[in-house]
């Protein structure tokens, strides 16, 4: 199991605001991928058509936010990064986004009040086919068996408050770690599913979890 490589936020947020239009794509993608690209690797990328990558980068050219330079035959575009708006607010609003997860993890851990070994994002959103109302599936896996029940209800009182400062449904399925273990071992079917898609966003991947209770 990856450890935070693979999964991407939540995009909803900042679609809600600017809408899920090609400029705000290329915007996030040219700010998270960094360097220069032709249009035809962005439209390959974002699956954008050549004319509609144009259509979009034509104004942000213009107003300099991205910079357009030749290579030979091909036109270069990255982002201008001394761009003001670039530096105080584009680059800042990608940044948080990418960010939503470990500052989900973190919220997990302190909203559980009980020492987590690992918080590991499964389900669709670790699939990479979430819907804009999919719930966010976690997996939060109690270092004491005892305090299962007791980080299961603190994250249920804190599951109204969590939804409001991350924008959707949260589902936590709280384990001690050795019960993912006794399952994992049992070749449980939601086991095998979250060991191949899912990744930790707080604490030990669930590979590490397995091995120090297996050297235990």
């Amino acid at each position: 199991m990856k450890r935070r490589t693979r999964i991407h936020p939540p995009q909803g947020a900042l679609d809600a605001v600017w809408g899920e239009a090609p400029a705000m794509r290329i915007l996030r993608y040219l700010c998270r991928v960094g360097g220069a690209h032709t249009g035809r690797a962005i439209g390959q990328a974002l699956q954008l058509s050549h004319s509609a990558v144009h259509r979009a980068l034509r104004p942000l050219t213009a107003r300099q936010i991205v910079d357009a330079g030749p290579q030979g035959r091909a036109i270069l575009y990255q982002l201008n990064e001394e761009h003001w708006l670039v530096k105080t607010g584009l680059r800042p609003l990608f940044e948080a986004e990418i960010g939503f997860f470990p500052r989900l993890g973190e919220a997990i851990q302190a909203a559980a009040k009980v020492p987590l070994r690992s918080v590991i994002l499964f389900g669709s959103l670790a699939r990479g086919d979430a819907q804009p109302d999919s719930d966010i599936d976690l997996l939060c896996l109690a270092r004491i068996a005892d305090a299962r029940e007791a980080a299961e209800g603190n994250l249920h009182a804190a599951a109204p408050a969590l939804q409001r400062q991350f924008g959707r449904r949260i589902s936590c399925l709280v384990w001690s770690t050795r019960e993912f273990l006794r399952r994992y071992r049992s070749g449980d079917p939601l086991v095998r599913e979250i060991m191949n898609t899912g990744d930790a966003i707080a604490g030990a991947t669930l590979t590490q979890a397995i091995r120090c209770l297996d050297g235990a």
